[in-house]
């Protein structure tokens, strides 16, 4: 009953005068700490990759290519250990209710990113005289925004959204040459 009662005073506004202050030094039960730094990171974390995948496609020759898909995959493991090292310090980083960087996010995220940039390095080498090597990158990169955005999502809707993105992009993994048998391929797998 007590409790009923002081939820209706904070709800109308009458608390007490000496209970309105809030010590923000300690973390309070069920409220949420906003770390900017944190914030974002996580924006960050997904968004360039995004756009560097998207400087490849439309941009980019093979050359700035190959350095954009660096760029952004190393800026993610980068990111992301800057996250990892803000969960550990502080706790989870969370954008609204939209993006949550938790514990089970960092695991996920960490294993995407690193292998995004072993895949990455491998691919440099091997499709460096690839006429479709902006495509593989970009794709590429669209599938590592997109797995991230899975892992760090904090809502349903966003959550379908990152799969259907990830499905896209894995789509235009398997057809990015664009011949006849990637096109057969990329279709069976769509």
């Amino acid at each position: 009953e007590m409790r009923d009662r002081r939820l209706r005073q904070i709800e109308i506004g009458k608390l007490p005068e000496k209970e309105r202050h809030v010590d923000l030094s300690r973390p309070q039960q069920g409220v949420q700490p906003r770390h900017p730094r944190g914030i974002a990171c996580v924006v960050v974390l997904i968004a360039l990759p995004a756009l560097a995948g998207l400087w490849c496609l439309f941009v980019a020759d093979r050359g700035t290519a190959v350095t954009a898909a660096g760029v952004g995959a190393l800026t993610a493991v980068v990111t992301n250990l800057a996250l990892v090292a803000a969960l550990v310090a502080t706790g989870p980083v969370t954008v609204g209710s939209w993006l949550r960087f938790d514990e089970l996010s960092a695991v996920l995220a960490t294993v995407v990113s690193v292998l995004a940039l072993t895949v990455l390095t491998y691919a440099r080498r091997n499709l460096h005289e690839d006429a479709a090597v902006g495509r593989f990158f970009a794709a590429a990169l669209g599938l590592l925004a997109s797995t991230l955005l899975f892992a760090t999502a904090g809502r349903v809707s966003l959550l379908v959204a990152a799969w259907l993105l990830a499905s896209t992009s894995m789509v235009g993994l398997i057809g990015y040459r664009r011949d006849g048998a990637a096109r057969a391929a990329a279709r069976r797998a769509a």
